[in-house]
């Protein structure tokens, strides 16, 4: 009688190792939310119109649909323009 024995420990390792990045990949791609075809914005406030009808602002209609987050600031024109500085 005959045999041959081979150590699959290194080839059973690698495949769980597999299986447990798909499953985090699969979770990660399950958690993607994304803005997808044409965005009614009104040109003059920019704020954006839902499927509903209602009007909401940028910040507050992608963060509700995306994992974005938003960080206000202040640029330059609208500094100038809504804080002139007054010649002394």
């Amino acid at each position: 009688m005959h045999g041959v024995v081979q150590d699959i420990t290194d080839r059973k390792l690698a495949e769980i190792e597999r299986e447990r990045l798909n499953t985090e990949l699969q979770e990660a791609l399950d958690e993607v939310k994304t803005l997808r075809g044409i965005v009614p914005i009104c040109m003059y406030c920019n704020r954006i119109r839902d499927d509903d009808g209602y009007w909401h602002q940028v910040d507050a209609y992608v963060a509700d649909r995306t994992h974005a987050r938003f960080s206000h600031g202040l640029c330059k024109v609208c500094e100038g323009r809504h804080f002139p500085v007054e010649a002394t």
